[in-house]
């Protein structure tokens, strides 16, 4: 019976010793001091971007197969707080993105020419219309993916669902896939399935 007081004590005192001891009142921690696990985690965000920024989509021309795909490319521009802003941002984004031929954008291009000026920018229910000046001058051959790169910048865009175009303030029709559309027409990406970067 003492064997057994001795060792329930004994048990007691090593409990007691283990035990972590208390400040009297709060400290900070020490940067550093936390292991990874328990760090606060930070995102990594798109070089660039900064507190009032969004990282946004646009879509190139990538020339490295035997038939042209669309790429997204993530762009940043500033954060705004309506759908029609954003929109005007975005389109005007990809309209001046001229990559250069190295780094992320090997093999990307952007058919549309840098002279393309976006006139008039408005938003009607889920389809942005969209009128533009000097799309006239894109070649024939590259009219189709010049149509698809801002269908589907625009329609990436949370809201928007399809595109209708204008020419210096004119209804136009556009080269599809497989025909070309109808004056004014509402044009979404499966309207250039052919070229969609997820086939």
């Amino acid at each position: 019976m003492i064997g057994l007081v001795l060792v329930a004590a004994a048990l007691a005192l090593a409990a007691a010793a283990c035990g972590i001891p208390t400040d009297k009142s709060p400290r900070p921690i020490v940067q550093g001091a936390l292991p990874n696990a328990l760090a606060p985690q930070t995102t990594t965000s798109l070089a660039g971007a900064r507190a009032g920024s969004d990282v946004v989509r646009i879509f190139l021309v990538r020339n490295d197969g035997a038939t042209p795909k669309l790429a997204a490319v993530s762009v940043v521009i500033a954060d705004t707080t309506t759908l029609s802003q954003r929109a005007r941002m975005v389109m005007t984004e990809l309209v001046s993105d001229q990559p250069a031929p190295s780094g992320a954008t090997q093999n990307l291009t952007n058919t549309i020419p840098s002279a393309v000026r976006i006139l008039d920018l408005k938003l009607d229910g889920d389809v942005l219309d969209l009128d533009m000046s000097h799309l006239d001058n894109v070649e024939s051959t590259q009219q189709r993916l010049a149509f698809a790169q801002m269908v589907y910048t625009a329609t990436d865009l949370p809201g928007i669902d399809a595109v209708r175009f204008s020419i210096n303030g004119r209804a136009a029709q556009v080269p599809l896939d497989n025909a070309t559309s109808k004056l004014g027409q509402a044009i979404d990406p499966g309207d250039y399935a052919q070229l969609d970067p997820n086939n």
